[in-house]
């Protein structure tokens, strides 16, 4: 980053966000063993926040008095009547797991789950001023949301140090909600309390309430989460007609008031699993029978061991390992940069603290794939030993060498992807010190314990996406670990032909076909394809091979902008859609993007494939050579899909 940010970049806007719905304030969840000491390697491992506890509960070493210290929530009897793993967690006694990680993981991702997150924070900030204080204090202006919109933002201090990450909902002008981290609640107010001390607020009407322990007990409220697939149809079963149909066509990151199984409920599309799902804010006295309900429907109960696989999968971010901790993680090198979670045209505390640390940051958390046991292998199966917190990354310098470019921040499995779904995949965000080395497809070396490693590879962010508006491809897993064999196979094109004949060869895989012309490529910038011509089978066939090329979802047109946001996409380029562009644009704008539209006509796939070539600055000599037979592959690979 060059220059200041807050005077460079445009403000950001929660459209950029509908498709990630990411409630990032929901708990940083721990992944346990099944028992403690057995199947480690079959289970997920733990995160930092939890290792220490669960190895005292295991070690026995935890006293009854300071089992007694600890905090639980309104369903704690339901979790240990009904075999929940009981964990010291946030201050809390929580749910670890109730029959597997692996089983709870699995029911989220292909049908549904329920959470009990009620030892989160709600924080209520209400009155007169309560807008002109929360502009003061979070990362975005509460009055550019209307009654009913969410906003994921962050809390800092003055010395832009992390308070807390929020989901803010807004009830009215005067009246908010931010469910904030769990252990995190009484910071937060504490923070809120001395800045209602500052002059600036002196007089002011702005009441702070937390409504886990509300100070008037009509107003206590807790949260649920409901998450997965069929999270929709599931909740039709206790809802009225009316009620469902206005939660069907609610946009993502909006809440409203309605009736589930016979309890009145705050009702958010948002969630901290990369599925589809809702949220529930509602009083706790009906917390219970609530829960019962949606039990009774069939719904498994999800603990935290679940949760954290499955939003380290989603690219979503741990607090304290993946983000702020220490080290200090900034917002743009957890990956959250163009996502609008920060508005810079708005005066909030530490914003000139968090602009000196993003524009001299170069540091990027990546998540990472296990490709293989040794260099440029693609064999996940050879590599038995999944990386932990603390583990040195090594990356290649342009001398050849291995050289230490970073430290792995989480890990866990990844047992969604066809072809893998049986043993899973090693994954893990990992901390790069230098994000020249975090575009997808990199070579990581990680060090294990007694000299040994395992390589991998770097992931796209949000390679799992399955929110509202967005449909998973559960088979790029496997095209991604095919084009990075066939880049490991490959030697340099100009090395391995020596003219455009030999070029020519029949030989030459679809694969190797892209990889020339990446090579002679002058530029490599991402493209938007709309207009239709995103359905043509073809050009969805290349699409799956280069990456630098987004599919538009005319339906979903903010769905685009994640995706390209995903990709660490600066800028983009639309072409076959004019109709498309404007919305497009703007969103692009509140996204801190430069977009621009090619007004090319464009008849069909190939007008396409061969604009986006000469965009990227391919020779003509090597386009009139190689395209012909490229086609035909793409033509092959579409008829077989």
């Amino acid at each position: 980053m060059q220059g200041n940010l807050f005077q460079q970049r445009p403000a950001p806007h929660r459209t950029a966000a509908f498709f990630l719905a990411l409630l990032m304030v929901l708990p940083s969840p721990a992944l346990a063993l099944r028992p403690m000491n057995a199947g480690m390697e079959e289970q997920s491992p733990m995160n930092a926040q939890l290792q220490g506890a669960l190895s005292l509960a295991a070690s026995g070493l935890e006293t009854a008095a300071g089992a007694a210290l600890l905090q639980t929530t309104v369903l704690n009897a339901w979790h240990k009547t009904h075999s929940g793993r009981m964990v010291p967690f946030g201050g809390f006694e929580m749910p670890v797991q109730y029959t597997s990680i692996l089983e709870e993981y699995t029911a989220v991702r292909t049908a549904t789950g329920l959470f009990d997150v009620s030892h989160m924070g709600i924080v209520e900030v209400k009155g007169a001023d309560a807008a002109r204080f929360l502009n003061r204090v979070a990362t975005h202006r509460v009055d550019t949301l209307a009654p009913g919109d969410c906003q994921v933002c962050f809390l800092f201090n003055d010395e832009g140090d992390l308070v807390d990450e929020t989901m803010i909902f807004k009830l009215a002008e005067d009246n908010y909600r931010l469910v904030v981290n769990a252990g995190h609640s009484g910071e937060v107010i504490d923070w809120f309390e001395q800045v209602k001390a500052r002059d600036e607020f002196s007089g002011r009407q702005i009441e702070v309430d937390d409504l886990r322990q509300a100070r008037d007990p009509k107003d206590s409220r807790v949260i649920l989460a409901l998450q997965g697939p069929q999270t929709l149809d599931l909740l039709g079963q206790v809802m009225s007609d009316t009620d469902y149909a206005a939660i069907r066509d609610m946009a993502p990151l909006t809440h409203r008031e309605v009736t589930v199984a016979g309890v009145p409920v705050g009702i958010s599309k948002t969630g901290w699993s990369g599925e589809k799902g809702f949220e529930f804010i509602l009083h706790s006295d009906n917390v219970l029978p609530f829960w019962s309900a949606l039990i009774d429907l069939g719904i498994p109960p999800i603990g935290l061991g679940a949760r954290d696989q499955l939003r380290l999968e989603a690219s979503l971010r741990l607090r304290g390992d993946d983000f702020g901790g220490e080290p200090k993680i900034t917002p743009g090198e957890a990956g959250y940069g163009n996502l609008g979670f920060i508005n810079w045209n708005s005066d909030f505390i530490g914003r000139e603290a968090l602009s000196r640390a993003e524009t001299v940051s170069i540091r990027r958390v990546v998540n990472v794939v296990v490709t293989g046991a040794s260099e440029g292998e693609i064999n996940p199966d050879s590599a038995r030993r999944l990386p932990r917190l603390g583990y040195v990354v090594r990356a290649k310098d342009d001398d050849g060498q291995w050289q230490v470019v970073g430290e792995i921040r989480s890990s866990g499995l990844s047992k969604i992807w066809e072809g893998y779904s049986e043993r899973g995949l090693h994954i893990a965000s990992a901390l790069l010190y230098d994000r020249a080395y975090a575009r997808p497809g990199q070579e990581l070396q990680i060090e294990l314990p007694r000299g040994q490693f395992v390589y991998a590879r770097v992931l796209p962010d949000f390679f799992y996406w399955n929110g509202w508006g967005s449909t998973v491809d559960l088979t790029k897993m496997r095209r991604f670990l095919k084009a990075a064999a066939d880049e490991a196979d490959a030697e340099a094109p100009e090395a391995e032909f020596s003219g455009l004949e030999e070029r020519s060869s029949e030989g030459i895989t679809l694969e190797q076909r892209l990889a020339l012309f990446r090579s002679a490529a002058r530029t490599t910038p991402f493209f938007v394809i709309a207009g239709g011509l995103e359905a043509n089978p073809v050009v969805r066939a290349f699409a799956g091979l280069e990456r630098s090329v987004v599919l538009h979802d005319p339906r979903h047109p903010e769905s685009t902008i994640v995706q390209l946001a995903g990709l660490g996409a600066d800028g983009f380029t639309v072409l076959g859609g004019l109709e498309a562009a404007d919305p497009l644009l703007s969103m692009a704008a509140y996204a801190g993007m430069e977009a621009i539209v090619d007004r090319s006509v464009l008849a069909g796939p190939r007008a396409v494939i061969q604009r986006i070539f000469e965009r990227m600055g391919v020779p003509d000599d090597l386009l009139s050579v190689q395209l012909p037979a490229l086609m035909g592959g793409l033509e092959a690979l579409a008829l077989q899909a």
